[in-house]
This record gives C-alpha cells, sequence and structure tokens, in this order.
C-alpha cells in the first residue's frame, strides 16, 4: 500500500514559491520608492493664473514653485509663429517670483491668444492678453 497524497504539495515546491513571491515584492517595493523618491526631488513649476500679460513690448507673469526643491534655469516664452523669447530665473522652493520678458514681438498676434512657457522642467500651456504696445 503506497502513501495516499490529498492535494499536499511537496515542502520543497512552497518554499520556492515562498521565496518567489519575497524577491517579487522587494522588486516591486524597491521600484514604487524609487519613483517615488525621484518625482519628489524635482521643482513643480507653474503658472497660477495660466495667464501671461504683454503690455509695452514686455511679458510678465507669476512662476510658482509647488515642489520641494528650488528652480533655478531658464524660462522662455514661446508665441505662436515667434522665436522663443528667454530669462534666466530663480524660483525658491514653495516660493514664486515675477518674470518679466523684455522685448517679445507680438505684431501680428490677436489680443489674446494661447502660447507655452517653457523651462527645462516641461512645458506650461497659458493664455496671452495683449494689454498694449
Amino acid at each position: 500500500m503506497g502513501v495516499e497524497r490529498r492535494g499536499a504539495l511537496p515542502p520543497i515546491i512552497l518554499i520556492l514559491t515562498l521565496i518567489a513571491t519575497l524577491v517579487i515584492t522587494g522588486i516591486v517595493a524597491y521600484y514604487l520608492i524609487y519613483v517615488h523618491k525621484a518625482a519628489a526631488s524635482r521643482p513643480l513649476l507653474i503658472v497660477p493664473s495660466s495667464r501671461v500679460y504683454v503690455s509695452g513690448g514686455t511679458a510678465y507673469f507669476v512662476l510658482r514653485n509647488d515642489g520641494p526643491v528650488g528652480y533655478s534655469g531658464t524660462v522662455c516664452v514661446i508665441f505662436p509663429g515667434k522665436d522663443p523669447e528667454c530669462v534666466s530665473t530663480t524660483v525658491p522652493a514653495g516660493g514664486s517670483v515675477r518674470v518679466e520678458i523684455p522685448n517679445v514681438d507680438t505684431s501680428g498676434l490677436p489680443a489674446e491668444f494661447e502660447a507655452v512657457v517653457q523651462t527645462s522642467e516641461g512645458d506650461l500651456e497659458v493664455t496671452v492678453k495683449v494689454l498694449g504696445g
């Protein structure tokens, strides 16, 4: 008479399955922690009103940094069909700055149009309102 096995798995299979589960869990946890740290250690720049105002040939807007790390670099405005106009600026973590970009060309553009504020951290879509000049 042989030994009857009713649905039981050999112990080695159970141990190998447990080890594989722990390894996969460790890999997934490492990946999630790595992605979180990478995302949390960058500036998060926004234009709060999503508006850029142009007056007298100068573009004005506020750039806010909601991230935990300060931003220091170039900020450009790109109007449709025009060359980018850029300035350097620094925005502290949790702070905001007023950005002024002189000598912008709005000739041939309507009084209100869509544009892009470009930084090394990404592009921000904004609405431009030309107030004069």
